[in-house]
């Protein structure tokens, strides 16, 4: 059967020879002298480089896609952490301290005070049988402790009751006797307040009470928030009414055990910034957030008062938790925390809380200067390269203004749009080669036999259907190695064939196209774009291998293209047009207004395909001296910071 009439075309327009692979060889060895030098392998280098990415020069807490990896590598945050790390570890200690204590306070005198009846009447006398005070649930006048001491119980001219000790006595409760009378007349609203001396009275207990458990109070004795609601005294004559205001102990050892979590879920971080590991600082701060979450549900459980307030703080907890897994983007991190803190602000108002509502105002005011900050450096950097775009598109009109020059451009537009791309976005290296689909059923693959003709061709058909990526830094440059020399020699084919279509002599040549072979992209530099554009993908830095080709006109670019397009030696995966699309079109936004016509290919060429080679792709750059010569590194720098910026 006859050859394939692709392959056979390529062939031809090869050098031939019984050496043409030593080339292929003397670049790998080049290649692997050039890395002998270094101390690590490319992917090894982008591995730490990628670990160490937020502590770059250039990082930030502002500008950078792991914002809180690059705060925790910073001393203020740090100390920020420490303060709040001790803040909570103290807290913690007055909780411990108010299991201890468990609400026991000490006075001489405690007073019973009615403000209401369950009638609404007026009446603010006390209609109870007794009064007394209670320590861990026991009368004090039953207190094996308290037997000796004297006591006196008088009905104030106002209606309260005053009970009296001859010395201080310690209470954590109270309770009254319902009266044998008319039940309207029961106490449903009222206040007992305690004193030492009779004329400085402090609040001791009320109609109702709940848990302090935001521990509003400085003062370890106060557990309780009290209110002026009122309590459904019970129908029954002669019945006691308990009010217990000692500690609960449960709820006491969740709060004691969500500030021991808070405190190594800030205390830990801090140290683990000190020490470089700020991954893991990361992962401690989710941790301890779900774990005091978790906490917190068990303590809403128990905790039916204050149900509402904890849930709210559960949802802030996880919420914040996800916004530091979810949001590695700068701007959207700092966004997710002003909108949540914001929230937690207004709960706090909500609360009447003002531990709440004054961390809450910090953080928000924080991350509203942060992203202040930010939007005024970005609009600094978009401004520079906004200048250089004005500069770029003021060039392409005065070109464009030419009648001939135009006519070009739209024919370049309809020759641009027939090239046949299965990927007109996102174009990768792939294992081998990812070609046209027909290559699969191409009968020149088989010899008489029907038997495939090489292994070649069999990897290259189960390749095609893998598409399995090529992510090794290492492995790309040594197929760009390679690769460089047969795109070098295609580049010369193509400006060979232009000056044989004009018959262009060696000092027209010079006049008419630029071409000097560029050297292979740093690895600093594709590191670098891999890291910063593509998440650490180094299969879509298809630009390793790339070369630049200034023009002196639109005709002779158009020709070149047109050449290019008709050469079978390769096969093109994406195509950005950069020459012919208006000055507002997104895509000139991103190039910041630089003209040129950019191919991203592979090569199918014989040696490609016997090396392995053909799944690299190559960058090709066809421009004007108009554009080139307004090129300079200064402003090229300003477009790769524009271009970090946007992450594109």
């Amino acid at each position: 059967m006859e050859g394939n009439p692709k392959i056979a075309e390529v062939k031809n327009t090869m050098p031939s020879s019984g050496d043409k692979h030593t080339w292929c060889g003397g670049a790998v060895i080049g290649l692997f002298k050039r890395l002998s030098v270094q101390d690590i392998s490319l992917d090894i280098r982008m591995q730490r480089l990628e670990r160490e990415l937020h502590r770059a020069p250039d990082a930030s807490a502002f500008f950078c896609a792991r914002p809180l990896q690059a705060a925790l590598g910073r001393g203020p945050l740090l100390m920020i952490l420490a303060m709040l790390s001790s803040m909570y570890f103290s807290i913690g200690l007055r909780w411990m301290q108010i299991l201890k204590v468990n609400g026991i306070r000490s006075f001489r005198h405690y007073r019973f005070s009615v403000e209401g009846i369950r009638s609404r009447g007026n009446s603010t006398y006390a209609h109870v049988q007794n009064f007394g005070i209670l320590k861990d649930g026991v009368d004090i006048r039953n207190s094996f402790w308290h037997k000796s001491i004297r006591q006196s119980m008088s009905w104030q001219t106002d209606g309260s009751i005053i009970l009296s000790f001859e010395q201080p006595v310690q209470a954590n409760g109270f309770y009254f006797v319902t009266d044998s009378t008319n039940p309207e007349l029961d106490p449903v609203l009222f206040h007992v307040t305690a004193s030492d001396d009779l004329m400085r009275w402090e609040t001791f207990g009320s109609s109702s009470f709940s848990f302090d458990w935001l521990i509003s109070y400085h003062d370890t004795r106060r557990i309780f928030v009290l209110s002026d609601q009122s309590y459904p005294t019970t129908f029954m004559r002669n019945e006691v009414e308990v009010f217990d205001m000692s500690a609960p102990r449960l709820k006491t050892c969740l709060l004691i055990i969500i500030n021991l979590i808070r405190t190594f879920t800030f205390g830990l971080p801090a140290l683990l910034g000190l020490s470089k590991q700020e991954f893991v600082a990361k992962r401690v701060l989710q941790s301890g957030m779900i774990c005091a979450g978790c906490v917190k549900t068990v303590l809403a459980i128990y905790d039916p008062y204050n149900r509402g307030s904890i849930v709210l703080h559960i949802f802030l907890t996880i919420f914040m938790a996800l916004s530091i897994q979810i949001f590695d983007d700068d701007r959207y991190f700092w966004g997710s925390l002003l909108v949540l803190y914001s929230a937690w602000a207004i709960i706090g108002m909500r609360l009447a809380n003002n531990v709440n509502i004054v961390y809450a105002i910090s953080v928000c005011s924080v991350s509203a200067m942060i992203l202040i900050y930010r939007s005024r450096i970005a609009a600094k950097i978009r401004k520079h390269a906004l200048l250089d775009k004005k500069v770029y598109d003021s060039a392409w009109l005065s070109l464009c203004s030419s009648a001939e020059n135009a006519n070009l451009m739209d024919m370049l537009r309809e020759e641009l749009k027939e090239f046949a791309i299965p990927l007109r976005g996102e174009a990768r290296h792939y294992e081998e080669c990812t070609c046209k689909k027909r290559i699969e059923s191409e009968s020149s693959f088989y010899d008489e036999k029907d038997v495939l003709s090489g292994t070649c061709y069999q990897q290259l058909k189960r390749w095609y259907r893998l598409r399995l990526p090529v992510r090794s830094l290492d492995r790309l440059y040594a197929q760009a190695a390679c690769v460089q020399c047969i795109m070098q020699e295609r580049i010369g084919f193509w400006l060979d064939q232009l000056a044989e279509s004009e018959r262009l002599t060696s000092e027209e040549k010079r006049v008419a196209f630029k071409w000097e072979l560029q050297p292979l992209k740093s690895a600093e530099q594709a590191i670098e774009k891999a890291l910063r554009c593509y998440k650490g993908d180094g299969s879509r830095v298809v630009d390793i291998c790339r070369q630049r080709i200034v023009l002196d006109s639109m005709e002779r670019l158009l020709k070149l293209v047109h050449i290019v397009k008709d050469d079978n030696a390769l096969h093109i995966v994406r195509v950005k047009d950069r020459m012919t699309l208006p000055f507002n079109h997104p895509s000139m936004q991103e190039s910041c207004g630089f003209r040129a016509v950019l191919l991203n290919f592979h090569f199918l060429t014989e040696e490609a395909l016997s090396f392995g080679l053909a799944g690299h792709i190559c960058e090709i750059q066809f421009t004007l001296n108009t554009f080139a010569d307004l090129c300079s590194a200064e402003s090229h720098r300003r477009y790769r910071s524009y271009r970090y910026l946007i992450r594109h």
